[in-house]
């Protein structure tokens, strides 16, 4: 499927974004070698050249500084802890995997157990930033990110669902990148068994994240989506092409009453009972159909065939599909600086940010 000329070109205009603000930094010096304890007294000098020769060495010393930067910012002046931050903000935005996220870890830190408003308003100015390099970050994890449609603006991507499976290198720990989606709209994460996360580890997220919508699946699916307009039962509402369902003639509107030797009561007790099965397991499922019961024979998929058959689809799914919570699509609204209420940015901490690059996004969302 061919990329709309307007994603084919962002990449390019936010790669020359990224190259300006990396021009903007200008190059450690030969201060650079100075202890980190001793460039950190230099943030605090009058002299305006000698602390931005500190902050350019500090952030040139990278991951090193980071927990210094930490520590001296709790505890000395407001001045003080304002050029800090600074500085962290500005290895927030480095290309530098390791150093962004500890550079994110450490503003989150200064924002929220510690409250320090500058650090506050550091990641405020970062929210579409944030949101960008998370999803990079969980893709780069093993992590499956959905975009809410391939025509969204990437600049400010809406996530609908976030699937960890058997990929997901991330564990518990590469959870806080999820932690990082700063989106209003709901949001889907779906978790896979045996991918190292319980349902524990996500009930923590929503302390912070009341829009993250949790669902736990196993490994095997059959490609269907429930229609929730059904008084009583399991009745199927869209059946994806090419998989599981689909190839056992399953339809849309057949009433599922047994999957092996199990009744079926709802669709839950259809997830319940598929958790239990693995992927390559034929199974007998029961269905009504126009007042008539059939079985059929199913060969249960992964999850990656959903995602195929939902890439080979010209046309995505409708949106709020029953069974999947689907953000509503509307726009998202900056305040632009002028006149009249708006604070003005802090000097030094809400200078332009680059545009993060996002890749492609994966489709609508898959189905059960």
């Amino acid at each position: 499927m061919n990329a709309s000329p307007k994603h084919r070109a962002g990449p390019l205009v936010r790669f020359a974004a990224l190259c300006a603000l990396s021009a903007a930094f200008p190059a450690p010096t030969a201060r650079a070698e100075a202890p980190i304890e001793q460039l950190i007294e230099q943030l605090e000098t009058p002299d305006f050249e000698l602390r931005a020769e500190a902050e350019t060495a500090l952030y040139g010393r990278g991951v090193a500084s980071v927990d210094r930067l930490t520590e001296a910012a709790l505890s000395r002046s407001p001045e003080l802890e304002a050029r800090i931050v600074r500085v962290l903000r500005r290895m927030y935005l480095s290309d530098n995997i390791e150093l962004s996220d500890r550079a994110a870890a450490a503003l989150e830190d200064l924002a929220g157990p510690r409250r320090l408003d500058s650090a506050r308003a550091a990641l405020r100015s970062l929210e579409p930033e944030r949101q960008a390099k998370a999803i990079v970050a969980i893709r780069n994890l093993g992590g499956m990110v959905r975009l809410a449609s391939r025509d969204d603006d990437v600049v400010n991507p809406v996530i609908e669902e976030i699937r960890l499976d058997e990929n997901w290198k991330g564990k518990t720990d590469g959870l806080r990148h999820v932690g990082r989606i700063s989106q209003p709209e709901r949001f889907m994460v779906t978790v896979i068994d045996g991918c190292g996360v319980g349902q524990e580890d996500i009930q923590k997220l929503r302390i912070d994240l009341p829009q993250l919508q949790p669902q736990f699946r196993g490994a095997a699916t059959l490609g269907i989506g429930p229609d929730s307009f059904a008084v009583r039962g399991c009745v199927v509402g869209r059946v994806l092409p090419g998989n599981a369902a689909d190839k056992a003639g399953i339809q849309s509107g057949d009433r599922i009453l047994k999957i092996g030797e199990t009744d079926v009561e709802n669709f839950e007790g259809l997830v319940n009972h598929l958790r239990t099965r693995k992927v390559g397991d034929e199974v007998e499922i029961l269905v009504e159909r126009d007042n008539e019961e059939i079985m059929l024979t199913a060969t249960l998929q992964t999850w990656k065939s959903i995602d195929k058959a939902v890439d080979d689809q010209d046309d995505p799914p409708p949106r709020g599909v029953p069974g999947f919570i689907v953000p509503p699509r509307r726009p998202v609204v900056r305040p632009i600086p002028g006149p009249g209420p708006i604070p003005t940015p802090k000097p030094g901490l809400d200078d332009p940010a680059p545009v993060i690059p996002i890749p492609d996004t994966d489709g609508p969302p898959p189905r059960k």
